[in-house]
């Protein structure tokens, strides 16, 4: 590993802020970064770069150019680091990137497991592994999803309404459902969740009780033909009483009905209600992102 000098004589050699021109290239690497872990590239330009937007814009970030983008690196406003590197490099400029990541306030990465040079490299570098994030898959044949899900005494189910119904669903998640208490969940304000969740090819569903919402769930249906749910959340009040697992069946039969192909969501591993929920549907781990902290 470079020394503390060499690191900073790199990173002013070779960093350059990134513009919106180098969208593309950026997009490549990290269809390069798919294949060589999944043997597919299974996300599309679009749903990378509406990522890399929600993240703080590709403008926000930095890349590696020496003739070509070779590398691009960025700090998420809940302080992620977001790190896209080209596979085929045979010397990755890690020093220089991570340095500008730890720099501009990083407290944590994702990264793969398939990544284990660059784990070995992290793990030297001073981050620990100190939990998981888990993506759990399901086929749409699966035998629970031609039942009818059974609703709670007194709910009422209604689509969620974008725009109108956008404060009292955001009340719901971060005060009724506490959905921040959650290692790996952040507090995410108004403008930002509905950036995140509200977009107009995603199908939200919205529960009340007595004129208040209590359960919330919205996915939609990826390029790739995965139907992904892109967030849940039941009132602490509500829970145990199966309106969580209803929602899921719900929601997964519409995204069947819109032409999903296979079903998934994301959930943090420490998360061990959520995933005997998940279990309990039929979902299971397809793959594990690490997440370290330095």
């Amino acid at each position: 590993m470079k020394s503390a000098g060499t690191a900073a004589a790199t990173v002013a050699a070779v960093l350059r802020p990134a513009t919106p021109a180098d969208t593309d290239a950026v997009v490549a690497l990290a269809h390069a970064e798919e294949v060589a872990w999944f043997g597919v590239a299974e996300s599309s330009h679009e749903e990378i770069a509406h990522y890399l937007r929600f993240s703080g814009g590709v403008e926000s970030g930095v890349v590696v150019d020496d003739g070509r983008v070779r590398a691009f690196a960025l700090v998420t406003s809940t302080a992620e680091g977001v790190v896209i590197l080209d596979p085929a490099d045979p010397a990755p400029p890690l020093t220089a990137v991570y340095a500008w990541v730890r720099e501009n306030g990083a407290r944590h990465l994702e990264v793969q497991p398939r990544d284990a040079d660059r784990i070995a490299w992290l793990v030297a570098d001073g981050w620990t592994h100190t939990r998981s994030v888990f993506d759990l898959t399901m086929p749409t044949d699966a035998p629970l999803l031609g039942t009818e899900p059974v609703w709670p005494a007194g709910v009422a189910l209604r689509p969620y309404d974008r725009g109108p119904d956008d404060a009292a669903v955001h009340h719901l998640i971060y005060v009724e459902a506490d959905y921040a208490s959650v290692p790996g969940h952040h507090d995410r304000p108004l403008e930002m969740w509905q950036q995140m969740h509200t977009a107009e090819n995603t199908r939200g569903w919205v529960v009340h009780r007595d004129g208040r919402p209590v359960g919330w769930i919205v996915g939609r249906v990826q390029d790739d033909g995965y139907g992904w749910v892109h967030q849940l959340a039941v009132a602490t009040s509500e829970r145990g009483a199966g309106l969580g697992r209803a929602l899921l069946l719900h929601s997964f039969a519409g995204l069947v009905a819109e032409g999903a192909e296979h079903l998934g969501l994301t959930v943090q591993a420490s998360n061990d209600r959520a995933i005997g929920l998940y279990r309990s549907v039929g979902l299971t781990v397809q793959k594990e992102w690490l997440v370290l902290t330095r």
